[in-house]
């Protein structure tokens, strides 16, 4: 998908699936996960994956964007993708090609 298209994907997502249920998501464990499960279903939990591995490959500033995005909806989402987009990137720098 497009950096573009991403980002909007992330603007729409953000302001109208997660601002409703923010304060929700730092009690209730399942929205949680469904919302992080909605970034992922956007494509939006491989940011600093390359390519190559069917990520979107973002520059530090449009990446430093989008978590700034999610942070401003909701604190426990943000901190819950930051693992994921910083494991994801890990493992796809990993010379151990059957883990990536």
């Amino acid at each position: 998908m497009e950096t573009s298209s991403l980002l909007e994907t992330a603007k729409i997502y953000l302001r109208n699936e997660i601002a409703p249920i923010a304060n929700q998501l730092d009690e209730e464990v399942e929205r949680l996960r469904s919302a992080l499960k909605g970034l992922g279903d956007r494509h939006l939990l491989a940011l600093r994956v390359p390519e190559s591995y069917n990520g979107a490959n973002l520059s530090n500033h449009l990446f430093h964007s989008f978590q700034e995005q999610v942070a401003r909806f909701s604190g426990a989402l943000a901190f819950l993708q930051t693992q994921h987009q910083s494991a994801g990137a890990i493992l796809s720098k990993s010379k151990n090609e059957s883990l990536k």
